[in-house]
């Protein structure tokens, strides 16, 4: 019983760091600005930092279980061991899935013409399907079924983003004073 307590606590502890993280991500990325880049259009991105510390505690629990499935690995019957490797698996793949977000395929660039951004998320090595759309072909703005917003045009393919991004206000005010028929309330918006 005591060893169940002890796992118990050690799933519970990072998987509150992770929770904690969560909420200060959402707290901090509320800057308003957007960066530049070398051909002087405007970008937002990911919060690298909180993306990179989710990577480094992610990749932790996957090397925590591993370790620990090795070490008692003659304590434990093939199934429990088999249950170990697979979490660990599953914690070393989300690790990989969310360091491609540090990378420059997941940012949204903006200038005076288009918006130019992710419009399909693929695993790594290949990393996001990027997407322009001028301002005139952008349809309507929606949240697709992971919450990312959408500025989808007439084909159903869409810009995504989300509220993770630092500086997605600029992104916003952008499209009000370009498309100002296009925002609505978030209650409105649509599924691409």
């Amino acid at each position: 019983m005591e060893f169940l307590l002890i796992w118990a606590l050690k799933l519970f502890l990072p998987a509150l760091a992770i929770g904690g993280l969560y909420l200060w991500a959402d707290r901090t990325n509320t800057s308003p600005r957007a960066l530049n880049d070398a051909k002087q259009r405007q970008f937002i991105a990911v919060n690298t930092a909180i993306y990179g510390l989710l990577v480094v505690i992610l990749g932790s629990i996957a090397l925590f279980v591993d370790g620990l499935v090795y070490r008692y690995r003659h304590f434990y019957s093939d199934g429990n061991v088999v249950a170990g490797a697979t979490i660990a698996v599953f914690f070393g793949l989300c690790a990989i899935v969310l360091s491609q977000y540090l990378g420059r395929s997941y940012r949204v660039h903006w200038d005076d013409h288009a918006i130019e951004g992710p419009s399909a998320y693929r695993l790594p090595p290949f990393g996001a399907k990027r997407l322009r759309l001028t301002y005139q072909q952008i349809d309507g703005i929606g949240v697709d079924w992971a919450e990312q917003l959408c500025l989808y045009r007439s084909d159903g393919r869409a810009v995504k983003f989300s509220h993770f991004y630092r500086g997605h206000d600029a992104l916003m005010k952008q499209l009000e004073r370009k498309r100002p028929d296009l925002l609505v309330e978030e209650d409105d918006w649509v599924e691409p």
